[in-house]
């Protein structure tokens, strides 16, 4: 458990599965966050999968827009990494700690996710923290499918926050996602179990095109935002790209 008060304001939690056909449109988002970077007040965790197969590094530059340099994510490995991003602007991959890796990891396994989440909350200590998930979603079937054919249950995917939440003694404020469809009522009334606000789809969506560089512009811009406001501001950057994303949560239905 967290002891003492944390300094900085907010915790930027980034799990991105691209161990599917995702891999290079999550990449492309680690990208988007490293071309902006955490600062003293907001602290930017993220932690990416890749699959096995062929890499396709001009896929991925074509999903990075506006000059945006793919950095040290440009790199073609595998597995599992975990960054304390930082702002680069060059492919020095040292710029951005390596905080963890695995060979053999599965984004389905609810265990792993909990792990991230326990081991970034006690890194990352903060006033609030907003967990965004980048992945394939199938509404109460699911989400984060992994290469085996397997995804993460909504009921698994509520345990491993609520599993991070008690061993931390802290909250998940804002929960994000990026993913198809789980905005839908009877995947939202659960996961409000776990987070007060959510950003999601009730309908399929294409991913890649959120600008996660311009929230987290915003939120190094007003720190002190609370939980309701990161809310508002996530879901105006999100439905400014994909209209189909809503928020949930406070006076928001």
């Amino acid at each position: 458990m967290n002891i003492g008060a944390p300094q900085r304001q907010w915790t930027f939690l980034h799990y991105l599965n691209g161990d599917n056909n995702l891999r290079e449109s999550v990449t492309a988002n680690l990208a988007r966050l490293h071309a902006e970077g955490s600062s003293d007040q907001v602290q930017v965790v993220a932690s990416l999968y890749r699959g096995q197969p062929e890499w396709s590094l001009k896929s991925l530059l074509s999903r990075l827009v506006g000059g945006s340099s793919p950095i040290a994510s440009a790199t073609n490995w595998r597995g599992q990494k975990t960054f304390e991003v930082r702002q680069q602007d060059s492919a020095a991959e040292s710029s951005s700690p390596l905080i963890g890796s695995a060979d053999q990891t599965r984004p389905s396994d609810w265990r792993h996710l909990r792990d991230f989440l326990v081991q970034s909350m006690q890194a990352y200590p903060a006033q609030k923290y907003a967990l965004f998930v980048s992945s394939h979603g199938a509404g109460e079937a699911g989400l984060l499918s992994d290469s085996r054919g397997q995804r993460m249950s909504v009921d698994d995917f509520r345990h491993a926050i609520r599993e991070a939440e008690e061993a931390t003694g802290q909250e998940i404020s804002l929960l994000a996602l990026e993913a198809c469809s789980m905005g839908q009522p009877a995947v939202v009334d659960r996961l409000r179990e776990v987070s007060e606000y959510i950003v999601a789809s009730p309908v399929p969506i294409t991913t890649n095109q959120v600008a996660h560089e311009s929230l987290l512009a915003l939120a190094k811009q007003h720190p002190d935002w609370s939980a309701e406001e990161m809310a508002r501001a996530t879901h105006g950057v999100y439905s400014a790209t994909v209209p189909a994303m809503q928020l949930y949560g406070g006076q928001a239905q």
